[in-house]
């Protein structure tokens, strides 16, 4: 009712007893349709619900998430946008959710994260291009896993500035609004100090295959990284 949305662990603990109960006559009629859907209709609702479309590794000329949307509309689950306010980022949104409510769209989120179908953004360990992701509205073919990636590590002096930025902002109270968690965890930061492996020089190899926008190495490489650096120049 506040439009704040509900945690996801409250969602996790919730849709482990929703699918337990099955179609039970103890269930609610209403997630067995979702209950009878397959992985890839359960992954392409859920990108289609943040995204406004599904994910396709497998096709460049989108072939196969095509396919998936036909299904999905001759379901009745989704069905094209036409309001031009619905968007992901700057992106209108293709399609959206048809005839699902809060508690479904929540029960989908549940399944694809519990069996492992599908993960947030930047989390999906599949290591191939995503090719629609421009209709997406993503930033690249490789934006879904790019978390995975290795970043360039950092050297000896700029991890000793990094130590003492924080220290300087612990001692004017920057944190105080921060979980004792996330305290605890830069407060380790400053005590474990800079390890005897730290690099004293940059490691310009894995620099030259940082993403411009993510930092981690591109799964494509070098090449595609160049390619993405002179993209961005332009604009």
């Amino acid at each position: 009712m506040t439009n704040d949305g509900i945690d996801d662990d409250l969602i996790m603990k919730w849709g482990s007893h929703i699918e337990c109960l099955g179609n039970s006559k103890y269930s609610d009629n209403k997630f067995s349709k979702i209950l009878q859907l397959d992985n890839s209709e359960l992954d392409a609702l859920w990108a289609i619900k943040r995204f406004g479309y599904p994910f396709d590794f497998k096709s460049e000329n989108l072939a196969d998430s095509k396919y998936i949307i036909r299904k999905l509309i001759i379901k009745g689950l989704i069905k094209k946008n036409k309001d031009n306010k619905l968007k992901y980022l700057y992106k209108k949104r293709l399609y959206i959710t048809d005839n699902l409510d809060f508690w479904d769209e929540c029960f989908i989120f549940y399944l694809c994260i519990s069996r492992l179908i599908s993960n947030h953004l930047g989390y999906i360990p599949i290591f191939t291009p995503n090719y629609s992701f421009y209709k997406q509205g993503n930033a690249c073919y490789w934006e879904h896993c790019i978390e995975f990636m290795p970043l360039p590590p950092l050297t000896k002096s700029e991890k000793e500035e990094h130590i003492k930025r924080l220290q300087e902002q612990f001692d004017k109270g920057a944190f105080e609004d921060k979980s004792e968690e996330d305290k605890q965890m830069l407060r380790s930061w400053i005590e474990n100090g800079v390890s005897d492996d730290t690099p004293e020089k940059r490691d310009l190899k894995m620099e030259k295959k940082s993403c411009p926008i993510f930092g981690h190495c591109c799964p494509d490489g070098q090449k595609q990284a160049q390619i993405c650096r002179k993209e961005m120049n332009k604009d």
